[in-house]
């Protein structure tokens, strides 16, 4: 598979990689937001989970949480 990038990460402390797959950037505008002020910026990401060899690693992606999710997008979006 073809990857956009590779970023070193920890997942419940065990070093891997993380494989970005595709990044789309989305503006924040919308029904949804009551004003322009409120309307934020945000990306979608998808990314595969790899062992430091490059292997893909299923069971350490089981280990990703929400709050893991959030700040692999952000180290996506930082590098974007």
């Amino acid at each position: 598979m073809s990857y956009i990038e590779k970023i070193d990460a920890r997942i419940a402390g065990i070093p891997c990689k993380i494989s970005v797959i595709s990044v789309d950037f989305h503006k924040g505008e919308g029904y949804w937001a009551p004003s322009s002020e409120d309307a934020k910026d945000w990306i979608t990401a998808e990314y595969e989970v790899l062992d430091r060899k490059g292997y893909p690693a299923e069971w350490l992606a089981k280990k990703v949480t929400d709050k893991i999710n959030s700040d692999i997008i952000t180290a996506i979006s930082e590098r974007a």
